[in-house]
């Protein structure tokens, strides 16, 4: 066999690897559904997904992969109806307050991701030790980094803040809003507005005190709200 025709069959095979996760992920959330997270076991998502155990593993090495993919998947799907929600936007204040707003509010209408991110909060973090693993934060920036560089044109953000240094600080404001299901839409926005955009203007002092701390621990990023 040639050098080409073998690069042909192992193209082949990877797009039919991706085509076989993806009905993985799409099994394991019906089981998720019709389960609920802490029930599903492999055996169930190979069984959704009418392929062998073997298989499975070798698509996956264990069932928190499973997770950890499916619930990135569902932050892509978030991501991208923020970015179209986003190029709707006048000006830079609100991208951020209308990002912010609407990451939380489609986050908590997914039941799937939902279910998955009570059960198990580290499955959002970026592990350092897992470097096979999708990360959160470069999909953060999929949809932020143009945001912040127009604040940074527009005068709104310091020019010398670093993307990272802004998502490390958005990312937990939008973890914050989260956990507040206390708050309407209406009054996260006018958190965002009084202290949050202030912040990025001002964020100097902010990020001397928790940027360099973040450095320190570059490699963990926390995400849904994170997009």
């Amino acid at each position: 066999m040639s050098a080409k025709a073998g690069s042909n069959d192992d193209q082949a095979e990877a797009q039919h690897d991706t085509g076989r996760r993806q009905i993985v992920l799409e099994a394991a959330a019906r089981c998720v559904r019709r389960l609920g997270v802490r029930k599903v076991s492999i055996e169930d998502i190979a069984e959704e997904a009418s392929i062998s155990r073997r298989t499975l593993y070798r698509l996956y090495p264990n069932r928190r992969a499973i997770m950890r993919s499916l619930i990135f998947h569902r932050l892509e799907k978030i991501a991208l109806a923020i970015q179209e929600m986003m190029r709707k936007c006048r000006t830079f204040e609100d991208c951020v307050v209308t990002g912010s707003v609407q990451t939380i509010k489609i986050a908590n209408k997914d039941v799937v991701y939902l279910a998955i991110f009570e059960d198990d909060r580290t499955l959002i973090l970026d592990l350092p030790h897992a470097p096979d693993e999708k990360k959160i934060e470069p999909l953060f920036l999929s949809t932020w980094a143009p945001i912040f560089k127009r604040g940074r044109e527009e005068g709104k953000i310091p020019v010398h803040m670093t993307d990272h240094q802004l998502a490390d600080w958005l990312m937990n404001i939008h973890q914050m809003l989260e956990w507040r299901h206390d708050m309407s839409e209406k009054e996260q926005a006018a958190l965002m507005r009084t202290f949050v955009l202030p912040s990025l203007k001002f964020a100097d002092s902010v990020v001397d005190s928790f940027g360099k701390k973040a450095e320190k621990g570059r490699g963990v990023r926390q995400g849904p709200a994170s997009l």
